[in-house]
């Protein structure tokens, strides 16, 4: 299962909505912040998933959506 990463939890974008998965091993602030507003959603998202989203995001209480690191998929493999 996806998670989250060393600096921040992760968002992915399918081309419609930003999922974060559902089994951070932080519940940040921020990531509590965009659930509650509704602008983000908890998914299942396992390894082979990811090919199916187009960007990834990383946020964290410094970084919020406006201003996240944003990486294409394919930058990832």
């Amino acid at each position: 299962m996806v998670t989250d990463c060393s600096i921040g939890n992760l968002l992915f974008f399918d081309g419609h909505e930003w999922i974060t998965p559902d089994s951070p091993l932080l519940k940040g602030t921020q990531r509590a912040f965009l659930l509650n507003k509704k602008m983000i959603r908890e998914g299942k998202i396992r390894e082979e998933d990811i090919c199916k989203y187009k960007k990834v995001g990383i946020i964290n209480a410094l970084l919020n959506m406006s201003g996240m690191i944003v990486l294409s998929t394919e930058n990832i493999f």
